[in-house]
């Protein structure tokens, strides 16, 4: 009976590592978002002419946000 609650204990710590790390990603790229979303806007706003730069960075925050999606999907089966 102790070796099945050890196995038992040992699964759900797992299951909890797993879903912290998920959560951290989570928050990470979250962030980087973030990050990325500011830096789009003082590029619009004070260099305006960095098209390629400017679409690079819209183009960043869409994979991005398409990363974010898949973990919230992630998470939501887990």
């Amino acid at each position: 009976m102790i070796i099945g609650n050890n196995i038992m204990n040992e699964k759900a710590l797992k299951g909890l590592v797993k879903e912290e790390n998920l959560l951290a990603e989570i928050r990470d790229t979250k962030l980087h978002i973030k990050d990325v979303e500011a830096e789009l806007e003082h590029m619009e706003l004070r260099e305006s002419d960095e098209y390629k730069y400017i679409h690079n960075l819209k183009a960043e925050i869409y994979n991005l946000e398409q990363k974010l999606d898949k973990l919230y999907q992630e998470y939501e089966t887990y």
